[in-house]
């Protein structure tokens, strides 16, 4: 089995045997954390650190971060977000049902001249070489998995992830809140030191914020006869602020780059180099590395030779420039904590604990503690893996096969979910009686539904039936589903 914590930028895949400790499945430079990228050349299809390193000479065939594209209509507002907000450089296009999806053309290369993908054959392909990597480690061809997947994200996003899932040849056990995963690795690391207590789960990571309430305690059950104290995690409530996290505040580094080389007096007249593909993917491979400079210093000499034009850039970047720089972004995510601190204020909590890399900049953890009354954040477990070792664990409690400390792990729901039933010839011109039509509220927000199915009876015979599925959302606003 395995448990795959799925982000946007990187993923971590725990791999679980019976009678071994679980292990981290390391990629192709024996690294604990895999890219998740990948990129055509004319000669070949590259993974992991491999396609980072090509995207600068193929910036339109480097696909990267595809779960954030995952479901995204292919609308004028979206390209133009993900181009110069989050600085894609894939070459997109429309799929048959509306939505973004993927093209390689290399004229004259046969089999990729004009290809188009779907965001979901793209993440199974990147899935399938974890499949190899797994293979090499375990020498073992799993099929079970479970896999974080962030709480804002819609059915149809859910269902498509699950689609590419299946494509990889896996087969998906459960899908997990981000936040649902460490808070189980929380409560099983503090297990002994718990009776009731609620913490606030606050996860930055490099494409959103997700803040989560959970509740632990200790309840009676029976276990092989005896009675036995077993730990209850519950997930009382999640709140998250998507697109905000590391992806785009290297996009603002970026922008201030690309602003300083323009700025030279041997630029003058020239069109900006923020419009050149391969100088954008060649600067977001930079800026990481003067982002955690950045963190730990005041300021980085920044030097970055032949940018363009032959010309050298040379300058002293300070940190006090990059956060007022980020400042408004860090402020988008207040309505976030604002949402979670109505319905459990500060002083109801009794732990605060911070995860993902996003967090490690400064200015964001000054913020938090000020939106938090200066409550103290604290880090007791390793913010790159607990998700990973989180998921690993739900999917041991699947199988009979592995002995794991029992937990009850509650996860919700962050809208109701409604669907209505119609016989598909309408209803014009029928009596009330003559006319079949159901009303069904599924799941209600913030109840559990981790593990559930619903099964539905239908007494009236109709041959045919047309079907809507939908949320409420927070405006009152209906919004279908489409399946």
């Amino acid at each position: 089995m395995l448990g795959i914590d799925f982000g946007s930028q990187f993923y971590k895949a725990v791999l679980v045997k019976p009678g071994s400790p679980f292990q981290i499945v390391e990629n192709t430079s024996s690294q604990r954390k895999t890219e998740n990228a990948m990129i055509f050349t004319e000669e070949e299809r590259l993974f992991e650190k491999s396609a980072i390193s090509q995207s600068v000479g193929y910036p339109k065939t480097s696909m990267l971060g595809s779960l954030n594209l995952l479901g995204l209509e292919y609308n004028d507002q979206n390209l133009e977000t993900c181009r110069n907000e989050y600085l894609y450089t894939s070459e997109f296009l429309e799929d048959e049902r509306g939505l973004i999806g993927y093209e390689v053309n290399f004229p004259g290369v046969p089999d990729l001249e004009g290809v188009r993908f779907h965001i979901e054959e793209v993440i199974a392909m990147i899935l399938k070489h974890t499949k190899k990597l797994v293979k090499v480690q375990s020498n073992e061809n799993i099929q079970d998995i479970t896999l974080t997947v962030p709480s804002y994200f819609t059915i149809n996003q859910r269902l498509m992830l699950i689609d590419a899932v299946e494509l990889a040849g896996f087969k998906v056990l459960s899908l997990v809140h981000e936040n649902t995963a460490a808070a189980l690795m929380y409560g099983i690391d503090k297990n002994t030191q718990v009776d009731s207590k609620k913490v606030m789960m606050i996860n930055m990571g490099s494409s959103d914020l997700e803040i989560s309430i959970v509740h632990y305690e200790k309840v009676k059950a029976k276990s092989k006869g005896k009675d036995k104290d077993i730990l209850s995690v519950h997930v009382l409530s999640e709140s998250s602020a998507p697109g905000i996290g590391g992806n785009l505040f290297d996009a603002e580094l970026v922008k201030i780059l690309t602003e300083k080389f323009d700025s030279l007096p041997e630029r003058e007249g020239k069109e900006s180099v923020f419009g050149d593909e391969k100088i954008k993917r060649r600067l977001m491979r930079e800026v990481p590395k003067l982002k955690e400079i950045l963190s730990a210093n005041k300021e980085t000499p920044v030097k970055i030779v032949e940018l363009a034009d032959l010309l050298n850039l040379e300058f002293i970047l300070t940190r006090e420039e990059f956060e007022n720089r980020i400042a408004p972004l860090i402020e988008d995510t207040r309505p976030a904590f604002e949402k979670i601190l109505s319905k459990h204020p500060i002083d109801t909590i009794d732990d605060i604990e911070i995860l993902g890399g996003g967090l490690r900049v400064p200015k964001i953890k000054e913020f938090i503690s000020e939106v938090l009354s200066n409550k103290d954040l604290n880090t007791h477990m390793n913010p790159d893996e607990a998700m990973g070792f989180g998921t690993a664990y739900i999917a041991a409690n699947f199988s009979t096969s592995y002995q794991v400390q029992k937990v009850y792990l509650y996860q919700p729901v962050p809208y109701s979910v409604f669907l209505n039933f119609t016989q598909a010839d309408g209803c014009e011109g029928k009596s009330s009686e003559e006319c079949f039509t159901k009303h069904l509220k599924l799941y209600d927000e913030d109840k559990n539904v981790l593990g559930q199915k619903k099964t539905i009876g239908i007494d009236n015979h109709v041959e045919k039936m047309d079907y809507v599925l939908y949320k409420i959302n927070e405006d009152g606003s209906e919004q279908k589903v489409i399946l």
